[in-house]
């Protein structure tokens, strides 16, 4: 079954601010789960792009592009902005990032630092800051921090699940 485009999807934002530990958790396995997944996997196939798709190497290397924008988010909340940052709606930098030419552990290490400041970030917020909204500029919708931090949430799954189904297409 393909996967449904990540552009496509919506959310409903609905949830308890008492998910945020939850969601916190989730964030901080993407390294592990990453880890596990890319475990005894050639560099020859962490590389290989299927149907000139982005190979495994690039989707985690797209995960830690995104931090920069995740970050601005941040910035954007404790400024009480109205708009988010919005995405280049190109992965222009994951495009010319050449995630392949790098070495597997350099990419999961940056990862790890990375999503540790992220986290880091979101966890300096108080109970009153975590539900204070602003507009996500594609979505066009209200998001809190919470639900920020959930959309990062579902996206890291989102490029597991597409790891995951190019590992089994690597086999």
């Amino acid at each position: 079954m393909e996967q449904v485009n990540w552009t496509s999807r919506s959310f409903n934002f609905d949830f308890p601010a008492g998910m945020f530990p939850v969601i916190i958790a989730r964030l901080q396995g993407v390294y592990a789960i990453i880890k596990f997944i890319t475990r005894n996997i050639s560099q020859q196939k962490l590389i290989q792009q299927i149907n000139n798709k982005w190979s495994i190497q690039q989707h985690i290397g797209h995960l830690i592009d995104l931090e920069e924008l995740h970050s601005a988010r941040i910035i954007d909340f404790r400024n009480n902005a109205t708009v988010l940052s919005a995405w280049d709606g190109l992965n222009i930098k994951t495009e010319q990032a050449n995630h392949n030419a790098k070495n597997i552990d350099d990419i999961l290490n940056e990862l790890h630092v990375v999503r540790k400041e992220f986290i880091s970030k979101l966890l300096k917020f108080s109970d009153d800051d975590l539900i204070k909204t602003s507009l996500h500029p594609r979505l066009q919708k209200q998001m809190r921090v919470i639900d920020m931090a959930y959309f990062v949430a579902e996206h890291d799954d989102h490029h597991i699940a597409k790891i995951f189904e190019l590992k089994e297409k690597l086999k």
